[in-house]
């Protein structure tokens, strides 16, 4: 998943809509956990995407400054 978004952010660019999905991502996943019968799973898949979709980009921008990640 992390490689296919990756490719996705270089090629087409916003990176900072996707970092500001991410926290929607999140709260979406722990409210599934804490407010509704709905399997773990469910919610792990939404956090799991929040942390694809949130270090994607900025890994991006810190490699093109010249850190090393």
């Amino acid at each position: 998943m992390a490689p296919i978004f990756g490719y996705c952010v270089d090629r087409w660019g916003h990176r900072f809509h996707y970092v500001a999905l991410a926290p929607l991502l999140w709260i979406t996943s722990c409210s599934l956990l804490g407010f509704t019968d709905t399997h773990p799973m469910v919610a792990l898949v939404f956090a799991s995407l929040a942390g694809v979709i949130n270090s994607a980009p900025l890994r991006k921008i810190l490699s093109s400054s010249g850190t090393s990640v």
